[in-house]
């Protein structure tokens, strides 16, 4: 959930909102919502002063758009509904892709709120690990291995 009174101004990590929602998507691994509490257009804004036009919150809008979420105005006395649509679009995860190939795969450990979970099995087919106990929508899942880095390319041919 986006909560601003200007426009978002990372044009230097991401000069397109597309930019931004492939990023977004590769942390969340598909899975992801979002709300936007943000300036509106002066013409349906609800503030009292409406804003200036370079307060908008245009890319926070046109992500949360193309993401289908919901969309508030910042003046709206009932921010509810981007909230409560943010905690509700929240799938849980029925596996997890690694994003290394583990060092040693009976070293991976799983934790769902801090706890050490049991409840899951790893394929190193896909280099996932799927729940057998799949977790609460909103757990935090964490998931610790060692994994050996992919060699430096320095550049140097040989030659």
């Amino acid at each position: 959930v986006f909560v601003s009174d200007e426009e978002e101004q990372s044009d230097v990590e991401y000069p397109t909102v597309a930019n931004f929602m492939t990023w977004y998507q590769m942390q969340r691994m598909g899975s992801v919502f979002m709300a936007s509490v943000v300036n509106q257009d002066p013409s349906t804004s609800l503030c009292s002063y409406p804003p200036s036009i370079i307060d908008v919150g245009n890319r926070y809008m046109d992500a949360t758009g193309l993401l289908g979420g919901t969309i508030v105005d910042i003046c709206d006395e009932d921010w509810a509904p981007g909230v409560t649509d943010a905690t509700q679009s929240i799938d849980p995860y029925e596996s997890l892709k690694l994003t290394h190939l583990p060092e040693d795969v009976d070293d991976i450990r799983v934790f769902v709120n801090g706890a050490l979970s049991h409840d899951w099995y790893y394929s190193l087919t896909d280099n996932t690990v799927y729940f057998t106990v799949i977790p609460s929508a909103g757990d935090l899942v964490e998931i610790g291995y060692l994994y050996i880095p992919e060699p430096e390319d320095t550049g140097d041919t040989g030659q």
